[in-house]
């Protein structure tokens, strides 16, 4: 899943919204569970660790399932951020 950055989608400072990050690690959460689960999922718990300020036009998010278990999947979401024109929609 990816989303193009503009002005509207940074804070303060010029960097990507801690917000916008974890909007987009949430819905790739989403759509991944979905695609596993085979129908619609629901995110129960969410923590994000931002790690460095987010800077480029491109926010990329990839989930992961982790591990499965009573009836819940655990997942791991990364994002990249890419500093070209290209909008290209990742799976």
């Amino acid at each position: 899943m990816s989303i193009a950055i503009d002005g509207c989608l940074e804070q303060q400072n010029g960097f990507v919204h801690g917000g916008v990050i974890s909007y987009i690690a949430d819905n790739s959460i989403k759509f991944t569970g979905g695609l596993s689960l085979g129908g619609d999922a629901l995110t129960s718990e969410f923590q994000t660790n931002y790690l460095k300020p987010a800077v480029g036009l491109i926010l990329i998010a990839r989930a992961h399932v982790k591990s499965t278990g009573s009836g819940k999947l655990y997942f791991s979401a990364r994002y990249s951020l890419s500093k070209t024109q290209n909008r290209s929609c990742v799976p």
